[in-house]
């Protein structure tokens, strides 16, 4: 296979060894632990010496235009993790990416992540930390922090297009801290497509919000995102598009 390699910003050299190209990265697999297997893409989760990383195989671009010549799934999670970056937003550290430079015809890609210890995702903490029912002030400033990911994002005019609580991982060491991870979709949008896709970001938040967050708490996250005391009219026809899709 035929691929044209980036090294992220935070690799170390031993690691560059150790991930040099695609015949290395295939190698480290035969060893992997298979996380999961969609339709585009496989996950390992490999440890190499007392590190834990994780290793994305595409074997597709995409779907629709993403076949032919718009960006691949691949490369668009590559530039939106340094996007989030350069926007103050923590996100794993992305090591190596590397695609096939065939488009008509395409030969796979692949994205190395070095993990982040001692962390789970949104969902995995609601369900399995008890801290998350016992302490309300902590479970509060983890919603406040991501309401200021994606409040910042959408100033931007970035609509993350997956924003599910999977997609949010937490540090819950003390301090804690929230990372984003997991989105080959996301761009930049204007006039309508930025109000459709806004309530598409806060609707996939709400989802694990109507179930691991009293009412209060889900008032004070959205009211937090607003930045007001009060929601305002324009915040309020927001927010009954998102309760009417709940109730469906």
């Amino acid at each position: 296979m035929t691929v044209y390699l980036q090294w992220g910003r935070k690799i170390s050299e031993l690691e560059k060894q150790q991930f040099s190209d695609v015949d290395a990265i295939k190698r480290w697999t035969c060893n992997a632990e298979k996380i999961s297997e969609g339709p585009y893409n496989q996950l390992w989760r490999i440890e190499i010496a007392e590190e834990e990383y994780y290793i994305k195989i595409y074997h597709r671009r995409g779907r629709y235009l993403r076949r032919y010549g718009a960006r691949s799934r691949a490369r668009g999670e590559w530039e939106n993790a340094h996007y989030f970056e350069e926007q103050n937003i923590l996100t794993p550290a992305l090591l190596v990416y590397g695609e096939s430079d065939r488009r008509a015809h395409y030969e796979g890609g692949f994205l190395v992540q070095r993990a982040v210890p001692q962390s789970l995702d949104l969902l995995q903490l609601a369900q399995q930390y008890s801290v998350w029912q016992e302490d309300k002030h902590w479970r509060r400033g983890l919603m406040f922090k991501v309401m200021d990911y994606i409040k910042g994002l959408h100033e931007m005019r970035f609509i993350h297009k997956d924003f599910k609580w999977r997609n949010i991982l937490v540090q819950y060491s003390v301090p804690s801290h929230v990372y984003l991870i997991d989105s080959p979709l996301g761009q930049r949008r204007f006039g309508l497509m930025f109000g459709l896709g806004q309530w598409r970001d806060l609707r996939d938040f709400d989802k694990g919000a109507s179930l691991y967050l009293s009412k209060t708490d889900r008032l004070r996250a959205y009211l937090h995102y607003c930045g007001e005391s009060r929601l305002t009219v324009r915040y309020k026809k927001l927010l009954k598009k998102i309760l009417r899709n709940e109730k469906k």
